[in-house]
């Protein structure tokens, strides 16, 4: 049983290692310049679009996310409660802007909940699993989880490539590149 545990144990960390140099690849390549200028890029239109904003968030709560993976005691804690106000701050501005979003119950997780968004302008779902607050008031998710895992960078990159090459703020080499595939 021991010999069990600890096996398992391995299999968890090796898949949670595995998964943080994907993510660590992806946060440097994002949209063929990294996610920090991409979200450098998009606070240029935050203030008069909303679909900025909601990419800059969603982008930064991605990058909280992957370095709670990496952290470890007080600091994760505080890495996790960061992720969670900027997700509360992401789903009020879906809510005013009738981006579709809600949370459903987790099963078997040490969350209590996964919170879905779909994206303003592909409709692609992302989600994150969190845990609510006493007080908290989201509305339900109605649409099923569309069962793919650890895609919710991509989908943030297709999302991200279509609205700063709208601004004609990519390459085009790049532009034709992320909407193709």
């Amino acid at each position: 049983m021991y010999y069990e545990f600890n096996e398992e144990k391995e299999r968890a960390i090796q898949k949670n290692e595995n998964l943080i140099a994907t993510l660590e690849y992806k946060r440097n390549s994002f949209c063929g310049i990294g996610t920090n200028k991409a979200k450098r890029r998009l606070n240029k239109f935050i203030k008069e679009d909303y679909i900025a904003a909601w990419l800059r968030l969603a982008l930064e709560a991605e990058d909280k996310n992957i370095v709670a993976k990496k952290t470890y005691g007080q600091y994760r804690d505080k890495v996790y409660e960061s992720k969670y106000n900027l997700i509360k701050e992401l789903y009020e501005l879906s809510i005013k802007n009738g981006v579709m979003c809600g949370v459903q119950k987790a099963e078997g997780r040490l969350t209590s909940n996964i919170i879905y968004f779909n994206t303003p302008i592909t409709k692609a779902q992302i989600s994150w699993h969190i845990n609510l607050a006493k007080n908290d008031n989201f509305v339900g998710y109605k649409e099923k989880w569309d069962g793919l895992i650890n895609t919710t960078l991509d989908k943030l990159e297709v999302e991200t490539v279509q609205y700063l090459s709208s601004k004609n703020l990519l390459k085009d080499s790049i532009k034709n590149e992320k909407t193709l595939s």
